[in-house]
């Protein structure tokens, strides 16, 4: 493998490990982690202990899964915030008064990073939702 491939798998893996922190993010029970922190602090408070193993294992997965972010509202915005630019395109069409109406976006593209090379999600999208990827080389 050439070392210009490995860079470009290397950025490859970066950008889709900041992708799955975030999901991550995304998903995680904060009710329930608020929860075990209570409980965490009102053991430590009336000087019991700590919490029960498995409760341990649950609030530090939680911990890991939350990361830096508080609360699903946060997650969110460190999502739609990381992206440098989110574009949707339409596919040829003629320009007459009935297409222009109704055309709606075919394809995605989020620009992770710029540089050499950039970073980049992209794939078509069915009826406003992601459906299929894209090739590496920005075509579905």
């Amino acid at each position: 493998m050439s070392t210009k491939e490995e860079s470009l798998k290397d950025i490859g893996a970066s950008a889709a490990a900041s992708i799955v922190e975030m999901v991550a993010a995304l998903e995680c029970d904060y009710d329930r982690l608020e929860e075990l922190r209570e409980e965490k602090q009102r053991l430590l408070d009336a000087e019991e202990g700590d919490l029960p193993e498995d409760n341990a294992e649950e609030f530090a997965e939680l911990e890991a899964e939350a990361g830096e972010c508080t609360s699903r509202e946060e997650a969110e915005q460190r999502i739609q915030e990381d992206a440098l630019s989110v574009q949707v395109r339409t596919g040829w069409y003629e320009p007459t008064a009935n297409h222009l109406e109704q055309q709606s976006a075919e394809e995605f593209e989020i620009l992770l990073s710029t540089g050499g090379p950039a970073s980049r999600i992209c794939g078509e999208l069915d009826n406003g939702d992601p459906s299929l990827p894209c090739d590496g080389f920005g075509h579905p």
